[in-house]
Order: structure tokens, then C-alpha cells, then sequence
């Protein structure tokens, strides 16, 4: 009885030791709905998608950004076809970035098209746009008003 005891106590304590092995920091993840809210202009209602369930329009599926190729996102897009509207904060799968960036692409060439002759203020917006990878590997898209500004404070956001 007591050499079991006495093996529990040692197991106990053992549980209880440092393992010797250093700890590992993994970065936090950031939260791309709050980066987008806090550098868009405020009187912006446009929803922001973080999962499917949030996509009531089916705006991910018409833009063919699959949620296998994106890691982590946060995507802000007019349903309405007389605004050109989007930004977008997408960490795609390692083998996916060049796929989702294209596809990003394909929406900023579709609302030039579409507001070329239509709405001229609406197509200076989406020529306006920028679409670029981060260092961090995310890749951004913000086409509205001031895109510049919005851009460079997403820019910012990211590289906290």
C-alpha cells in the first residue's frame, strides 16, 4: 500500500514538473472584421463575411471564392450593382493565394465593365482599386471611396 502510494505521489509531481522543453509562441490571429470596421468610412453598412452562414447573398459563391482556399477572411461586398464596393482581408491556403488573388482581380474588372458607361463616378471607384499581397501573405483588396487611405490603414492594421 505504501509503495503505491508512493508511486501515485511521483506520478503526481512528475505532472506537475517543467517539461524542459521552451515554449512556443504562436502569433494570434488577427481579427480582419475588426480591421475592416475600424478603417472603412463609419456610414458604411455594407455586411462583413467571416463564414458561409454570414454570405446571405451568395456573394462568395458568385465571386467563386471558395472557403477551402481562405485560411482566415473578412469580406465587405456591395450586393448592390450600382456600387462599386469591396474590401476584402483574405490569409488563403499556401497553395490557393495566387487563385484568390485572380479572383479578386475578376471582380474589380467586372465592376469596371459593369459601371463603365452606367456610372462614371461608380467606375473612377473601381479603377481606383488596390489589390495587393502582404508581406504577412494576406491579400487585400479595398475598392470604395478614398481607397488609398482605407488601403493604407488596412496596411497598417496588418502589420501590428
Amino acid at each position: 500500500m505504501k509503495l503505491f502510494v508512493l508511486i501515485c505521489a511521483c506520478l503526481l509531481l512528475a505532472g506537475c514538473g517543467d517539461s524542459g522543453a521552451p515554449e512556443t509562441s504562436v502569433p494570434a490571429q488577427k481579427n480582419y472584421e475588426s480591421i475592416i470596421r475600424e478603417t472603412r468610412d463609419p456610414e458604411d453598412t455594407v455586411q462583413i463575411i467571416t463564414s458561409p452562414k454570414q454570405d446571405m447573398y451568395g456573394l462568395l459563391e458568385l465571386y467563386e471564392l471558395d472557403e477551402d482556399m481562405m485560411q482566415q477572411y473578412a469580406i465587405s461586398i456591395s450586393a448592390k450593382n450600382t456600387q462599386s464596393y469591396a474590401i476584402a482581408i483574405i490569409r488563403p491556403t499556401p497553395d490557393s493565394q495566387e487563385e484568390v488573388y485572380d479572383k479578386l482581380a475578376a471582380l474589380v474588372d467586372l465592376q469596371k465593365t459593369a459601371q463603365r458607361d452606367y456610372l462614371p463616378e461608380q467606375y473612377e471607384i473601381a479603377c481606383d482599386a488596390k489589390l495587393e499581397i502582404q508581406p504577412g501573405g494576406e491579400v487585400v483588396l479595398v475598392m470604395c471611396e478614398d481607397s488609398e487611405e482605407v488601403y493604407s490603414a488596412i496596411c497598417e492594421e496588418l502589420e501590428e
